[in-house]
């Protein structure tokens, strides 16, 4: 792996920093909390608000992100150098097949989720962590949704790549992926919880039956 990949995906991070820090929503990092009332409670009403959700964050990411490629291509900010360096960046998410873009997208989606998990109980390490989780998919190279959909939109105002391209071997098989990452970490906590709640009611229980034959043994 060579010095100037571990030093570009540097980079990667810091766009989740800011977001995270200004308390931004990202799509995938709403792939973890707002789904607990469903795993709680999947009721119609809460799956369509979660639905809800997920496309209303999922639609802001993707137009936001359109934009930026748009000023990055119509405006003129960057020397055509900079310009082909951002073609070579962008080109390679677009050589994976739809199998690598769902599968790179689970991995992507659970980091992330994991980080947002993480962040909660180490609120003092937030950047550490971002960072951290953040490099990891960098360095990976996993496809995020949102950071990819701006490659991909940037390919598509260049003339490098077709809309149908980019919905069915992008756009579809990560945003799968990065909801089964990253509802996965989280289905994993809620059942490591809800055992740890088990045993603890178990513990009660015979706790309160030891006590109980120990009273009958009293002398009356």
């Amino acid at each position: 792996m060579e010095l100037g990949f571990l030093i570009e995906a540097v980079g990667y991070t810091f766009g989740f920093i800011f977001v995270i820090a200004a308390g931004q929503q990202a799509f995938t990092e709403n792939t973890v909390t707002p789904i607990l009332p469903v795993l709680r409670q999947p009721s119609i009403g809460n799956i369509a608000r979660l639905l809800r959700r997920w496309g209303t964050v999922l639609a802001g990411n993707i137009i936001g992100g359109a934009i930026a490629a748009a000023v990055f291509v119509w405006m003129p900010l960057f020397s055509p150098e900079t310009d082909e360096a951002f073609l070579s960046i962008s080109h390679p998410l677009m050589e994976k097949n739809p199998i690598q873009m769902f599968t790179g997208g689970i991995v992507s989606g659970w980091l992330i989720a994991t980080m947002v998990w993480a962040i909660h109980g180490l609120e003092a390490s937030k950047l550490s962590l971002v960072f951290l989780a953040t490099y990891l998919v960098a360095i990976g190279d996993f496809p995020h949704v949102v950071v990819g959909s701006i490659k991909v939109a940037y390919l598509l105002f260049m003339a490098d790549a077709r809309a149908p391209e980019a919905l069915f071997t992008f756009l579809i098989p990560v945003t799968l992926g990065n909801i089964v990452g990253g509802t996965a970490i989280l289905a994993l906590v809620s059942r490591l919880e809800a055992r740890a709640d088990e045993d603890e009611a178990a513990l009660g229980q015979i706790g309160n039956g030891t006590v109980q034959l120990r009273v009958r043994k009293l002398p009356v």
